[in-house]
């Protein structure tokens, strides 16, 4: 029992470590995972007043967009959608591949340069 404990120790301490040492994905050298950064898909662009309401994000600084670009992405294998205000000369056309960052509460788009 004495040696037990030293050794569940030791190896508690080397499974932090190695899973603080695992490599971060980075999309083209600056959209970070851990940022919540994800590859995204647009679906459509709606104006405020065709939102649907399950896509609304509960976010104040959000109550001011007159349009929307709907994406879909897929954080570890799942499908979600989700909504992103843009201003309204912002031009997304439908199957174009972007980055959207859905950690904060106001979401943010940018242009992926590959489709991959």
């Amino acid at each position: 029992m004495r040696r037990l404990v030293p050794a569940f120790a030791s190896l508690s301490a080397v499974a932090v470590l190695a899973g603080c040492a695992l490599p971060v994905t980075v999309f083209e050298g600056r959209y970070a995972m851990r940022d919540g950064w994800y590859t995204a898909t647009v679906v459509r662009t709606v104006s405020d007043a065709d939102l649907p309401p399950v896509l609304r994000p509960d976010c104040p600084l959000a109550a001011s967009a007159h349009q929307w670009v709907v994406v879909d992405y897929r954080p570890a294998g799942r499908p979600r959608r989700v909504a992103v205000p843009v201003s309204a000369a912002a031009q997304h056309a439908v199957g174009t591949p972007v980055y959207v960052q859905v950690q904060d509460c106001l979401r943010a788009l940018a242009p992926r340069r590959t489709a991959g």
